[in-house]
This record gives C-alpha cells, sequence and structure tokens, in this order.
C-alpha cells in the first residue's frame, strides 16, 4: 500500500471491511466499505468499484438494512455494466430476483434500472462456440 497507495488503497480498505465484518464490527466495516468505494471511484478503478459495491450490498443485506442492500446492488450492477461484465450483470440480477419480494425490487428502483442484460454478439457463450467448431 506504501509504495502504490492508489493503486492498493481500495483492496486494502475493503479487506478491512471483511475482516471487520467477519469480527461483528459493524460500524467499522460500514466505514471500511465506504472508503473502499470513495477509493476505488477516486482512481477510476471500475471494476473494484463494483466489486466494492456488491460485498457492501451483501452486508447490508445481512444486517437487515434491505434499502441499503438494494441501492448498493444496483450501483453494484450498474458498475458492473459499465466495465462490460454482463455475465456478472445477470448473475446479479438472478440474486436480487430471488431474494428480495418482487414488490421491494419493483417499488424503488429496479423497474428502471435493475434488469438483466443482453450480452454482445461479440461474446459468445461457450455452446456458440462449441457449435461453430
Amino acid at each position: 500500500v506504501q509504495s502504490s497507495p492508489w493503486t492498493f488503497e481500495n483492496k486494502w480498505y475493503l479487506l478491512e471491511a471483511e475482516e471487520s465484518f467477519t469480527n461483528n464490527d459493524f460500524e467499522a466495516a460500514k466505514s471500511f466499505y465506504k472508503q473502499a468505494i470513495s477509493s476505488a471511484k477516486l482512481h477510476k478503478f471500475v471494476h473494484e468499484e463494483a466489486l466494492a459495491y456488491e460485498l457492501a450490498a451483501y452486508f447490508y443485506l445481512e444486517l437487515g438494512e434491505i434499502e441499503q442492500s438494494m441501492a448498493s446492488f444496483l450501483l453494484a450492477h450498474e458498475r458492473y455494466h459499465e466495465w462490460g461484465a454482463f455475465g456478472k450483470c445477470n448473475s446479479l440480477f438472478e440474486f436480487v430476483k430471488s431474494s428480495f419480494s418482487p414488490a421491494s425490487i419493483e417499488s424503488d428502483f429496479a423497474v428502471s434500472s435493475f434488469r438483466p442484460v443482453s450480452l454482445p454478439t461479440a461474446c459468445p457463450n461457450k455452446q456458440q462456440q462449441a457449435s461453430s467448431i
């Protein structure tokens, strides 16, 4: 972290958040998740910002903070989409769809923003690749 803080700072915060969560130090975990997200955003590591939002979402879900969890899942989905991780977007969508009530998904934001993503034709799945051989 000391030799290249801008590269490793968000990773360190995320590890601290996960350790704090594991040790039931929830206030410290919240703070570290926020710092991990802020650091990744500041240094334009979109994929690491997505990961930090996703892990924070699971954390908030475990605490029963449903609104914060949903908001974090949405932001993770948006960042993964921005990064081009469409398969990850779809797996997050399926997790949220199976984990939350339809009313909570529809009530806030999900109807407009949180939906499955069509994979681009430039990224065929393995079945398509295998059938072309």
